[in-house]
């Protein structure tokens, strides 16, 4: 009952815009996110000598319905952001 609205970012981080019910926690919604992804990453994708790991930590925003859709537009536009510098 959670959802990814938009995923986007750079080599080097990634923007997450996702839709949570207030019975989870962010902590919770984020160690789940990273922690299958890093998962899937390293079983499905990534050779055996790879280790893929996400770095400890993140960001986190809380925002409102009626902001999700100008947040979706922000993270969507994150290639274009980062090359106007």
């Amino acid at each position: 009952d959670s959802y990814l609205d938009a995923v986007n970012g750079t080599a080097d981080h990634i923007h997450v815009v996702g839709s949570i019910p207030p019975k989870y926690s962010v902590a919770w919604f984020v160690k789940t996110l990273k922690g299958s992804s890093a998962y899937f990453v390293n079983t499905a994708i990534c050779p055996a000598e790879y280790h893929f790991a996400w770095q400890r930590g993140y960001g986190s925003l809380t925002i409102g319905e009626r902001q999700r859709e100008a947040a979706v537009v922000y993270v969507n536009n994150q290639k274009q952001h980062h090359a106007q510098g």
